[in-house]
């Protein structure tokens, strides 16, 4: 089931953030943030927001293979 638009899009930035889960897959290894290493304090900022950060808002601290 695809989510509200308001999930699909970046909190900080509003433009689409490319998260597969909020456009209906099941599988998170699927999508492209899920071997990403995040800034926890970036994260922290966002107060349980229901949306996933564009892959330019992350800015990923490091990368990893699984």
């Amino acid at each position: 089931m695809k989510k509200s638009n308001t999930q699909l899009t970046c909190p900080l930035c509003g433009k689409a953030n490319q998260c597969v889960i909020a456009q209906g897959e099941k599988d998170i290894k699927k999508c492209w943030c899920y071997n990403v290493s995040a800034n926890q304090e970036l994260l922290s900022k966002l107060n349980n927001q229901n949306s996933c950060l564009c892959v330019n808002c992350l800015k990923p601290t490091k990368s990893f293979d699984g």
